[in-house]
């Protein structure tokens, strides 16, 4: 019905918490299992297996029980376009199958890394106690929505009606990019019923989970962390990535009183760019262009200009932070 939407991410603190339970309850509500689709940290494997079960056409993917952060360039495509095209398994023949499908993934402490941030809608469970899978419950929701799928089907389509009949009101705030039909007919439906008090449960407007995922966002926490302690050291003043990395050598000269954070650039020097006994330049380099622009808290990195061929940066205050 709609050409692309988020996908939607089941998170747990501990094993047994029904997090595969719950994505697989709502995978159903297309009439059938969600096919399962095993993880891999390597992007060709991503790429294989996702295609693949595209090709199957399914209602749901369940990417079930990832371990660690969650990246994948090939995730990010599918999520975004209405088809994804690849290599034939096996041939050098390329095919296309459709991406109308819904995108579900669980894990323990599951993560987003870069664009899927902004791609991939987090919930979490979270039963307060040390035990989960021992808990007990009054019905199996894979079960209950297994046998009765058409009548929450059904359900689903009359709040929608009643979203439509009311008008259709944009009671959250800006726009989801890249799911524009999305963000106008469910997003802004949810925002609605949480408005009009029509839920029996709490409900929040769903992009707010988007901001979440970017604040926990390892690629974002050092962007931030290398914008704050830039500045910190060197205000707008252009600079190398070398002669950013030759901080810690010249930090007792420039400022005895050792005011500036010149320890913690390098740390964040390290963490983006670290090899065990120095900072590899190129790499530092490719990362900042890579993160070029993108503002966090007022402050974004620009280029300057070249000095010898080498491309010189500066970090810049906008908006409210400018001047």
């Amino acid at each position: 019905m709609i050409e692309t939407a988020p996908g939607f991410g089941f998170n747990a603190y501990k094993a047994g918490s029904g997090k595969s339970k719950a994505a697989k309850a709502v995978g159903w509500l297309g009439g059938e299992e969600p096919i399962e689709s095993p993880w891999s940290s390597e992007a060709e494997e991503q790429r294989k297996r996702l295609m693949s079960s595209l090709m199957e056409g399914p209602s749901a993917i369940l990417l079930d029980n990832i371990t660690g952060r969650m990246n994948s360039d090939t995730l990010c495509a599918i999520l975004t376009s209405s088809r994804f095209k690849d290599r034939r398994l096996g041939t050098s023949d390329e095919v296309s199958a459709p991406t109308r499908v819904l995108i579900l993934a669980t894990g323990n402490n599951l993560g987003l890394v870069g664009d899927l941030s902004r791609r991939v809608l987090l919930s979490t469970i979270d039963h307060g106690v040390e035990s989960p899978e021992r808990l007990a419950f009054p019905f199996d929701p894979v079960q209950r929505v297994r046998e009765r799928w058409l009548y929450y089907r059904a359900a689903a389509l009359t709040v929608l009606c009643g979203f439509v009949a009311a008008g259709q009101p944009r009671k959250g705030e800006g726009t989801m990019g890249s799911y524009e039909q999305w963000d106008t007919l469910i997003r802004q439906c949810v925002v609605w019923l949480r408005d009009q008090e029509l839920a029996p449960f709490g409900l929040a407007d769903p992009a707010d989970a988007i901001a979440q995922n970017y604040e926990a966002d390892p690629e974002t926490q050092k962007l931030e962390a290398l914008l704050e302690n830039w500045f910190a050291c060197f205000g707008s003043e252009p600079k190398r990535c070398a002669e950013l990395a030759a901080t810690e050598a010249g930090q007792h000269q420039d400022d005895p009183g050792n005011v500036r954070p010149y320890g913690a650039l390098m740390d964040t020097l390290r963490e983006i760019a670290g090899e065990p006994e120095k900072i590899n330049m190129r790499k530092l380099g490719r990362w900042i262009e890579r993160n070029a622009g993108r503002i966090i808290s007022g402050k974004r990195v620009v280029e300057h200009g070249k000095r010898s061929g080498t491309k010189i940066w500066r970090v810049e205050c906008v908006g409210d932070h400018a001047g």
